[in-house]
């Protein structure tokens, strides 16, 4: 598995680390294997 910093995977999906940090604060980002899943998917499709 492939790790991102929040900077970069930001990057990869066109958003601020800003809000990485507020999707974690309200819920909407959700650590989990399946939210692992489909971060790894989204980037494979990114890059």
């Amino acid at each position: 598995m492939k790790f991102y910093s929040i900077g970069k995977f930001a990057k990869l999906i066109g958003r601020t680390p800003q809000t990485l940090r507020d999707w974690d604060k309200t819920g909407r980002w959700i650590y989990s294997s399946a939210a692992t899943k489909q971060a790894e998917n989204l980037c494979r499709t990114v890059n």
